[in-house]
């Protein structure tokens, strides 16, 4: 039977590569944050669940140690798990699941395409950058500076 394909001489598939859209992206991080919090940060919702309402709406956002360290450790897991996946696969599963791919990936570039996650000053900046210069400029901020890009493949 494939000696019968082959005899057909039919032409390749051919792919077309462009740079992933907004909302591909979007959708693949919202699934990769939802995953992340039923995997990893569930077990750290009681520390953030117990605080008063009433004190929360006045406007007392103040956190206790124990959450400071939660926060560091839910940001470094974060961290881990975009690096991880990025660096071994080339996709996260929520990436995967809107068939997107990141490009030209070493482990060092995975760390820089993720430092927002990173709670420190300045890297939370990065929370306003990179949504505003992937809306006017159709890339990520952090793509650019680590060299690497983020791209789906369309099969025609």
């Amino acid at each position: 039977m494939a000696d019968l394909y082959a005899k057909l001489n039919l032409p390749r598939q051919r792919i077309f590569v462009k740079d992933a859209s907004f909302l591909r992206r979007a959708t693949g991080f919202l699934a990769d944050l939802l995953i992340l919090d039923f995997a990893a940060f569930g077990a750290f919702q009681s520390l953030f669940i117990g605080g008063e309402p009433s004190r929360l709406l006045a406007g007392d956002f103040s956190l206790t140690p124990a959450m400071y360290a939660a926060a560091v450790v839910m940001a470094l897991l974060a961290l881990t798990y975009f690096m991880l996946f990025e660096y071994l696969l080339g996709q996260t599963p929520g990436m995967m699941l809107v068939a997107i791919k990141a490009e030209n990936v070493t482990l060092w570039r995975a760390f820089v395409r993720n430092l927002y996650f990173i709670p420190v000053f300045p890297f939370p900046l990065l929370w306003v950058v990179e949504p505003l210069y992937l809306a006017f400029r159709k890339t990520r901020f952090l793509e650019i500076v680590s060299g690497t890009r983020t791209v789906e493949y369309i099969a025609y």
